[in-house]
């Protein structure tokens, strides 16, 4: 994480609806995400906690390593009037990873994804991070 944020705490769900067999995936995805301050006191602005709501679509070039692309909507849920300018964000992300099946019908995931959110206030602070 770059800036005033050291670190993303949450948690995420996210559903495949296979559109090529273990090709191509339609996904539907949520998460509740709260970024932690590096400094609490040094501004006024809090921790923002995030539900992202995105669609997107997976896509497997090769049997085991995917591609990943996600847009939709971010919300923060705790705002308050000296915080951020913005409750409702554009959120993008895309991911690279390694896909192996597991026994059950159950698929394990590694990857590197990049996440990009529009500004949370006017003078242009986005959340962009790695994971």
């Amino acid at each position: 994480m770059i800036g005033e944020y050291k670190l993303l705490l949450g948690g995420a769900v996210q559903i495949y609806f296979p559109v090529k067999q273990r090709v191509v995936f339609l996904t539907v995805n949520t998460a509740c995400q709260e970024l932690i301050r590096e400094n609490k006191a040094s501004s006024i602005l809090k921790n923002p906690r995030i539900l992202p709501l995105k669609v997107g679509i997976k896509f497997l070039p090769v049997e085991q390593i995917y591609l990943h692309a996600d847009l939709g909507a971010s919300f923060v849920f705790n705002k308050t009037p000296a915080s951020f300018d913005r409750t409702a964000l554009l959120v993008f992300s895309n991911e690279l990873g390694y896909h192996v099946a597991i026994p059950g019908g159950n698929v394990a995931e590694a990857g590197l994804v990049f996440h990009r959110n529009a500004a949370l206030i006017a003078d242009g602070l986005h959340i962009v991070f790695l994971v």
